[in-house]
């Protein structure tokens, strides 16, 4: 599946990430509860918050909402020191000891929920886990630099394929009832096109391709059985992961077809626009590929959240642009050797 795609299933799957999201939170409030959150700190104000949470931790380590509170005093430490120029070693440190706490934080919500899973397994069990182990693997990687959360990588994707095993087989149930159900066969395809592609990153010699299909013949039933007074918002999203699907099957015409319905039934969607832009870049159509960003990000206002990052592509594929009509000229050092060869083989020189 490709970026756009899992970008896609992922912004389907948000209330889980909202779940994690709350959890963040209490996090935040609990330490700018204790702490507060006012500019005018000085740095011996932030030093005593450091010291108030090592208290905290020190009375009890286990607690999430302690550890967490470490974190966040110190990454706050971190940012003032940051932006008034303190010292470098300092900040090195006092960064470093944040992101340990970072991960021991999500290390506690990965065993609770690796218990939640034992006592429940199901999809949300084993997402939720998989999601705490990307954190991990992100605080290991920011300690250990590019060898660093590997580990943790791996045994995150092992548990997204388990997670995306139980959400086949929980859609499936769903499906026995209600069979033509729009949204459950685009959840199903989203689903077992996922299930496929973290399949294939425990094995890169893993064959998604009868997946794939199967994906995108579920998202063209979902597109056979749209209801005529669905939002067009979300009927726009059966045809950009139908889209995703052709193009990953390597059928570039098909997956350009879903992607000019898409649009035609939502011109403004983010992702139908993007993921067209995209297709059309990545088959080497890239001045129409910029021509048509630009009139896209034409129909936004510039308030709208998405023109930056549309603006940001387009800079992108400016960028690719240029280094293709412009390529460095080759070194000519190995012209000049060679006519200094040829004189001192049999040039004027030799005379």
């Amino acid at each position: 599946m490709s970026i756009m795609g899992m970008r896609e299933w992922f912004r389907k799957n948000r209330i889980t990430m909202v779940v994690i999201f709350v959890l963040l939170l209490i996090g935040l409030l609990i330490s700018y509860g204790r702490f507060g959150a006012s500019s005018t700190y000085t740095a011996a104000d932030y030093e005593k918050m450091v010291t108030q949470a090592r208290e905290a931790y020190a009375s009890d380590p286990k607690a999430p909402e302690n550890v967490y509170g470490m974190y966040q005093a110190l990454a706050t430490y971190v940012d003032f020191l940051s932006h008034n120029k303190g010292e470098q070693e300092q900040i090195k440190t006092l960064d470093a000891e944040a992101v340990g706490y970072y991960d021991e934080y999500y290390a506690l919500l990965a065993e609770e929920a690796k218990a939640a899973y034992q006592a429940e397994p199901n999809y949300t069990n084993a997402y939720m886990l998989a999601q705490y182990l990307y954190e991990r693997a992100r605080a290991q990687a920011s300690m250990e630099g590019m060898d660093g959360g590997v580990a943790m990588q791996k045994e995150m994707t092992n548990w997204l394929v388990v997670a995306m095993g139980h959400r086949v087989d929980e859609i499936n149930v769903e499906l026995a009832e209600t069979p033509d159900d729009a949204a459950k066969l685009a959840d199903l395809a989203d689903a077992v096109g996922a299930l496929a592609y973290y399949k294939h990153e425990q094995d890169n010699t893993y064959d998604v391709t009868p997946e794939y299909q199967q994906s995108l013949d579920l998202y063209q039933q979902a597109i056979a059985n749209i209801p005529a007074d669905l939002d067009p918002s979300v009927a726009v999203e059966y045809y950009v992961g139908a889209a995703s699907c052709a193009y990953n099957l390597d059928d570039i015409a098909k997956a350009e077809e879903f992607y000019k319905s898409a649009i035609a039934l939502a011109p403004d969607n983010y992702n139908a626009n993007v993921g067209y832009a995209s297709l059309m870049l990545n088959v080497g159509r890239i001045d129409e590929s910029l021509e048509f960003l630009n009139a896209y990000q034409a129909m936004l206002k510039e308030d709208d959240p998405d023109y930056a990052s549309v603006q940001q592509y387009i800079e992108s594929v400016q960028a690719l642009k240029e280094q293709l009509d412009n390529p460095p000229e080759p070194e000519d050092d190995g012209e000049e050797n060679g006519d200094e060869n040829q004189n001192g083989e049999g040039g004027e020189n030799n005379n």
